[in-house]
């Protein structure tokens, strides 16, 4: 008796660490992914893509602030391409 409860135990414990190993890989998979496409929180005190600026502190946190004909504008990055897996 005291023998199946164990080795009931040791089946249960190693069906866990099997099941929670495999939910970190693919919770780990899916961060990697979304890690490319994270963007920082949108700051209401700054500038936003299109509107005029005169230094990159200007703008959003992930923007940049560069010539565009004679004036100076926030511009967001260019959207990053996900491969499908």
């Amino acid at each position: 008796m005291r023998q199946n409860l164990m080795q009931f135990i040791m089946i249960l414990a190693v069906a866990f660490c099997a099941t929670s190993n495999y939910a970190g890989v693919t919770a780990k998979r899916s961060a990697d992914a979304a890690g490319d496409m994270y963007m920082p929180p949108h700051d209401p005190k700054k500038k936003k893509a299109g509107e005029e600026c005169k230094a990159a502190s200007e703008c959003q946190s992930h923007h940049e602030c560069v010539k565009i004909d004679k004036k100076r504008v926030c511009q967001a990055p260019e959207p990053v391409n996900i491969p499908n897996t």
